[in-house]
């Protein structure tokens, strides 16, 4: 069994028990020895501010734009 970390909503994390992946053709099982939670992406998933949650990422623009979200919680990280 390995885990990970779910936000569930703003402000709560949980690690939760995942079922290992059985590896395909041409693929690994790594186990991670660390880990860690950045400043970036996983951050701005436990404070509610990812832009994701309320809006959506315009590719030819690069920009996030109004719109519907395109995550939504729980969110696994």
């Amino acid at each position: 069994m390995g885990h990970l970390v779910r936000f569930s909503s703003p402000g709560t994390v949980d690690v939760v028990e995942v079922e290992d992946p059985s590896p395909g053709p041409g693929e690994v099982l790594l186990e991670t020895a660390y880990s860690g939670i950045s400043p970036g992406t996983e951050l701005t998933a436990y404070r509610g501010t990812n832009p994701y949650l309320a809006s959506e990422w315009d590719p030819a623009r690069k920009l996030f734009v109004p719109g519907g979200a395109t995550k939504t919680y729980p969110i696994d990280a």
